[in-house]
């Protein structure tokens, strides 16, 4: 959804149907000049119509997370749920993460067709349900570089590097079994993407294992945010890195 004004855009909102119980809402801004005269609530309450009673989650910065649960359209504040927004703007060497060989049973390939049923499995183990679509959209996207991880043929892990709307590669999605197969996930990301402005990964900040690995990098936080939504959520897993 979005206003237009003479030609340009001036506010936008969108939201992802995740599965048919959850929707998950984003891109949710208006031009400053254009703030405090409703344009906001025009574009939310649209938007949020699909959704019907169905759950709403979406992540809030902390100055906003107030004001939309006053609102009554998001009651709840996730605090478990709070993601940490980090931005390295140098170049980053990938020899300050994992440099040593992966066991024998456990190999990192690079996205092909044929991987997607897997990574949508393993995805699905970790957040409780299965977001083939999303998914699938996400692997083909322009510009992009997506790795697993299996063991034993099996998914352990993924994960994705993209171009932001500032030109820094922006990791994410990355989920992986354990620390060790998250960062030479990461490792690869960064490897297979030299051409970028700077990186950008968010995180949820009660991941210990995540922080230590981001420390190797300076652990350059930028901002915080935290999961509001309208019904609490289940957490079905905590797998390391990424949202």
């Amino acid at each position: 959804m979005t206003i237009v004004i003479l030609g340009d855009i001036v506010g936008s909102c969108s939201y992802v149907k995740n599965h048919p119980e959850l929707y998950f809402a984003g891109i949710y801004c208006v031009q400053k000049e254009y703030r405090n005269y409703n344009v906001g609530i025009q574009i939310f309450n649209p938007a949020k119509e699909n959704a019907k009673d169905k759950n709403i989650a979406a992540n809030s910065v902390l100055s906003m997370a107030k004001k939309y649960q006053q609102s009554g359209d998001f009651p709840v504040i996730d605090k478990d749920l709070t993601t940490v927004k980090n931005y390295f703007p140098d170049l980053i060497h990938s020899e300050m993460l994992f440099n040593k060989e992966l066991p024998a049973n456990i190999e990192i390939e690079p996205f092909q067709e044929c991987l997607l049923p897997s990574i949508v499995q393993y995805d699905a183990s970790v957040v409780g349900h299965t977001r083939e679509l999303i998914l699938r959209l996400s692997c083909h996207e322009e510009d992009s570089r997506t790795f697993a991880a299996f063991r034993n043929g099996v998914c352990i892990g993924f994960g994705s590097v993209k171009r932001s709307c500032l030109g820094a590669g922006r990791v994410g999605p990355l989920y992986a079994e354990d620390p060790v197969v998250a960062e030479a996930l990461l490792k690869k990301l960064i490897e297979s993407y030299p051409n970028r402005n700077g990186l950008a990964i968010s995180t949820p900040s009660s991941n210990i294992p995540n922080n230590a690995i981001l420390q190797k990098l300076g652990n350059t936080r930028t901002e915080t945010c935290l999961r509001i939504c309208r019904k609490q959520m289940k957490i079905r897993s905590w797998h390391y890195l990424d949202q």
